[in-house]
């Protein structure tokens, strides 16, 4: 009877421990699910912090570009117009030319 005892005693006991154990691994299970969605929310909240930013870089940029795109615009619109001042001024000239020149009639050459 004794030793039915004793082996009823270190069953219940083994049945404890893997119950403890159990129980253990559970708790690690969860925390480390827990874990995982923590960093799951760190890392997805980093994400949209970087993209944010890079947003505003780009916007920044983009706002840079543009502007450098309208001065290139507005020099090139200068230069067109004094291209076209000097081409008149060409023109000018070469009408006073034709003007205050002596028409040429057929040389004695000929």
């Amino acid at each position: 009877m004794m030793a039915f005892l004793r082996l009823l005693a270190q069953s219940n006991e083994n049945q404890v421990a893997t119950a403890r154990r159990v129980l253990a691994q559970v708790r690690v299970k969860r925390g480390i699910g827990r874990w995982k969605e923590v960093a799951a929310k760190s890392s997805f909240e980093k994400r949209c912090f970087a993209l944010r930013q890079y947003a505003k870089g780009l916007t920044r940029c983009a706002i840079k570009w543009w502007l450098a795109g309208a001065r290139q615009a507005r020099l090139d619109a200068e230069l067109e117009s004094h291209k076209q001042a000097l081409h008149k001024k060409v023109s000018g000239w070469l009408q006073e030319i034709d003007v205050s020149a002596p028409v040429l009639t057929q040389s004695k050459f000929t």
